[in-house]
């Protein structure tokens, strides 16, 4: 019998800036549909990122702090999902068992936490070559209101970034 019982996804925004050949120009945005044919490479790069320190295969859960939710969940993967030619951020969470609105409620500040200071600021810091561009790459962006939450895999991309704080 498989460990993980349960699954649940959380879905955020992406920042995509470009560190132009020459030194002497301004780094720039683009949008995450210019990369959307890249979301394999772009993986590949994130799971990378967990093999020099051994946590390859439980991800995130590696660095959770609530002893309660760690014992509840066996891996949180990053990565990419191309939706409707827009690249977001998706974070899959394989569970022991189903969390509580409170516990979901902790586990979305932890993550928050690590996409904004912790995994997430290691994985913006050098820029990573992605269709023959230098780029930046961050998770949660929270410009406009857009916050990380949890999905149900019926919804659009468009729902699952509007306003949820």
């Amino acid at each position: 019998m498989a460990e993980n019982k349960f699954e649940m996804k959380f879905r955020c925004p992406m920042e995509f800036v470009v560190a132009p050949e020459d030194v002497e120009e301004d780094c720039y945005e683009v949008s995450a549909m210019h990369f959307a044919d890249h979301a394999d490479e772009i993986n590949k790069l994130i799971r990378e990122s967990f093999e020099y320190d051994g946590t390859e295969d439980c991800g995130l859960a590696a660095y959770l702090i609530d002893d309660d939710l760690a014992e509840k969940i066996i891996s949180i993967i990053p990565s990419v999902e191309n939706i409707d030619g827009k690249l977001c951020g998706a974070l899959t969470v394989a569970l022991r068992e189903e969390l509580t609105e409170v516990e979901t409620g902790k586990l979305r500040k932890e993550l928050i936490e690590q996409l904004d200071n912790g995994w997430g600021y290691d994985f913006n810091e050098d820029t990573m070559n992605i269709g023959g561009e230098d780029v930046y790459i961050s998770f949660l962006c929270a410009k406009d209101g857009e916050r990380l939450r949890v999905i149900d895999s019926a919804e659009s991309i468009n729902q699952t970034m509007g306003g949820l704080s």
